[in-house]
C-alpha cells in the first residue's frame, strides 16, 4: 500500500508545512500537514460491491470524506492552531482533541502504531 512514491510526497508535503510556518511565522498565518486515515470515498467503496460484510469490518479503521472535512474545520477554528504551525498532525488523533466523531458515532482509529509517527521537523533553519 505504502511505497517509496507515496512516502516521498507525504515527506515533502510535511516538510513544506515545517518550512512554510518558518517563512510565515508573524503574519498570522499557521501551515499544518494532516495525515488521514484510509478514505472512504465512493470509489473504494466500490472495490467491495457485492461484500457488504467485508465493507462493514473494513470501514471500523476508515474515515469518511466529511469526516476530514469536520476535523479540517474544527483545526482551522482552533484558537490555538498558531502553536500547532509547522508540524504534522493526525486526522484521528486531532478527532479525538476536538470530540468529533464520523458517521454513526464511531471514533476512526489512528495508525500511528501501524504505520509510525509523524517525524518533528528540525528546528535548524538555514537562510
Amino acid at each position: 500500500m505504502h511505497g517509496p512514491a507515496y512516502g516521498a510526497q507525504k515527506a515533502g508535503v510535511d516538510k513544506m508545512a515545517a518550512d512554510m510556518a518558518v517563512d510565515f511565522a508573524d503574519t498570522g498565518v499557521s501551515t499544518v500537514a494532516v495525515w488521514m486515515g484510509i478514505l472512504l470515498t465512493e470509489a473504494f467503496r466500490s472495490a467491495f460491491d457485492g461484500r457488504p460484510e467485508a465493507l462493514e469490518e473494513f470501514s471500523k479503521h476508515a474515515e469518511t470524506p466529511e469526516f476530514i472535512g469536520h476535523v479540517l474545520d474544527a483545526l482551522w477554528r482552533d484558537p490555538d492552531l498558531a502553536a500547532l504551525s509547522g508540524q504534522t498532525l493526525i486526522a484521528a488523533e486531532l478527532a479525538h482533541r476536538y470530540g468529533i466523531t464520523d458517521a454513526h458515532g464511531r471514533q476512526p482509529p489512528s495508525h500511528r502504531d501501524a504505520l509510525g509517527a509523524p517525524r518533528t521537523p528540525s528546528s535548524v533553519i538555514v537562510r
